[in-house]
């Protein structure tokens, strides 16, 4: 018997997949880094590693906020696309 040709039209895009396990290790890098970097700058003073711990943190956040955007800013057509086309397959299957 043979086996069934996935449909690669109705498949969800490879980025889907990738993206969360990139996030995941470049989230890991830089916490594991950046935390060893502060550690290592403010030994001796413990207001500034927590100050520079802050900041490294709020610094994560808007840089991958903003890269999130632009990527789905990036996509926006790919999802109009996706929506439209399930929206016509649902209305011709009435």
């Amino acid at each position: 018997m043979a086996t069934p040709k996935t449909d690669r039209k109705n498949s969800p895009p490879r980025w889907l997949a990738v993206l969360p396990l990139t996030y995941l290790l470049a989230g890991l890098a830089w916490i594991l880094g950046s935390d060893r970097l502060v550690a290592w700058l403010y030994h001796d003073d413990l207001h500034a590693l927590v100050h520079a711990s802050t900041l490294k943190g709020a610094l994560f956040v808007i840089v991958t906020a903003t890269l999130l955007y632009v990527l789905l800013e990036m996509r926006r057509a790919e999802f109009a696309a996706a929506r439209t086309t399930s929206i016509d397959s649902s209305c011709a299957s009435r």
